[in-house]
């Protein structure tokens, strides 16, 4: 009974990054680059494919119950793969996912512990509305994340390796104001609400057959400026990611974790060509994400380059 309760808590510390240490899918700072400027489009039926090469590393310390320190180093790249299809300027739909390697390394006294996989990210649904209002805008959209990946095996027990191995949904919505709206530049601030629910599963054989994983929720809260001058694009910010709810739960019992926050900082630049590829407008852009977070003495950057082609 004790060992599995070691087990228990040191898979509590870990379960909190299940969505954003390898599912690249879900990085909201990353999915800014899949929201084209109106500048960047032509206002009419549309279909934009969007391919990112993305590159993940993260570094943290894990103290388990019986107070032994595992060093974690890990690693994810690949490409994430975006078709969005705007019939008008104010809605839209799309899907997402990706194809990436993840590697672990886990270190520590009496733990040890290397693997990898190469695989698809979750498949993620999404559709939105957008309002104008002079130089205001309102977006609200919703999302399903579909694992593309559901067996779990030991390797999985410090998270998963490539996807989150959870059915999940979300909703989010977005207000900016343009303090400068011309047609040489724009200038708008930002801000972006987004709440993701993980439903319940089993977690054998990490976790007894009886027993059911809790992944919770994560919520985030983004402020950016995004500059424009003429079609090239500058976007920076800031990102605070809540992760709530996460348990484990027995037959006897429900064993939780406390709230965490983890902060982000990332920037971005685009631009636009009018007659690119197949002599339709396509966006090259780059960018780089910075995470920290207190709990785990975590640190993490994500770093990308993308393309996107319009139709």
């Amino acid at each position: 009974m004790r060992t599995y309760i070691a087990r228990y808590l040191l898979f509590l510390f870990l379960v909190s990054n299940s969505i954003s240490a390898v599912s690249l899918v879900y990085n909201l700072r990353v999915r800014r680059i899949f929201n084209i400027p109106a500048v960047l489009e032509r206002i009419q039926s549309r279909t934009i494919f969007s391919i990112v090469p993305i590159f993940f590393r993260r570094t943290s310390d894990i103290e388990t119950s019986a107070h032994t320190l595992i060093k974690e180093r890990r690693s994810a790249g690949g490409a994430l793969l975006n078709m969005r299809y705007i019939p008008s300027k104010h809605g839209w739909i799309e899907v997402t996912t990706g194809v990436e390697k993840d590697s672990g390394v886990f270190e520590g006294e009496g733990e040890g512990l290397n693997a990898a996989r190469a695989g698809l990210d979750d498949l993620v649904l999404s559709g939105g509305y957008r309002h104008f209002l002079n130089n205001w805008q309102a977006v609200g959209y919703g999302l399903i994340g579909l694992p593309t990946r559901r067996k779990v095996t030991l390797c999985d027990r410090y998270t998963p390796l490539v996807g989150t191995r959870f059915y999940n949904v979300g909703i989010g919505g977005e207000v900016s104001y343009s303090i400068i709206s011309e047609l040489k530049r724009s200038v708008a601030m930002i801000l972006q609400a987004r709440f993701i629910h993980g439903f319940n599963r089993k977690w054998f054989p990490i976790l007894p057959k009886e027993d059911r994983i809790q992944p919770g929720n994560s919520s985030d809260l983004l402020f950016s400026v995004q500059w424009r001058e003429k079609r090239t694009v500058f976007e920076a910010g800031y990102d605070a990611t809540f992760f709530s709810n996460q348990a484990i739960i027995t037959p006897q019992t429900t064993i939780t974790t406390d709230t965490f926050v983890r902060h982000s900082w990332f920037a971005s630049v685009a631009r636009g060509v009018e007659d690119g590829f197949f002599d339709r407008p396509t966006i090259f852009g780059a960018g780089f994400n910075v995470n920290t977070s207190r709990k785990f003495n975590a640190k993490a950057y994500v770093l990308w380059v993308y393309l996107t082609q319009v139709f």
